[in-house]
């Protein structure tokens, strides 16, 4: 392999090391938080000698949830930006007309693409103590989906140089 091929490999590891500090880092904070953004245990609300404590600790788990949803959506957000955003010029500068693609390179792109997942929801699940599997999983999809959509790239112009 010459010397800009040996680049492009490292860098697209850096971006795979990037997106799964990320997603893995989101899911850990998600974890760290979890349901205690508001502390529904002293609660006493007495309405003209009714108790209404039941109906305001309801609304504050409801509360909790919603943030909780929102924190999750915008986290996956982020997560499909950056991917985006460090794998189109990736894709623009290492699949130009110019470049061949072997399909040595065709291979490793996969298979890292795929242990960097499988590592990244390991590591996850073991921070989060296999509490946050889903979140792991929908955060580590998005970033592997746009991976995906990179080596079906490289594999396409793989066959075309043929």
């Amino acid at each position: 392999m010459d010397k800009f091929k040996l680049i492009k490999i490292g860098l697209y590891f850096v971006i795979l090391v990037v997106l799964c500090y990320f997603s893995v880092g989101y899911s850990y904070e998600l974890y760290g938080i979890g349901l205690e953004n508001i502390n529904m245990n002293n609660v006493e609300a007495n309405v003209d000698g009714a108790d209404f404590s039941p109906f305001i600790m309801l609304m504050g788990y409801g509360v909790n949830g919603i943030l909780a949803t929102i924190n999750t959506v915008v986290y996956a957000v982020v997560v499909m930006i950056l991917g985006l955003i460090l794998l189109l010029p990736f894709c623009f500068v290492g699949l130009s007309k110019k470049r061949n693609v072997t399909i040595e390179e065709y291979k490793i792109y996969k298979n890292v693409a795929i242990v960097t997942y499988v590592v990244a929801f390991l590591i996850g699940c073991i921070l989060t103590r296999f509490t946050g599997v889903l979140i792991l999983f929908f955060y580590n999809t998005i970033w592997f989906t746009e991976v995906l959509i990179f080596v079906i790239m490289v594999a396409k112009k793989h066959l075309k140089a043929e």
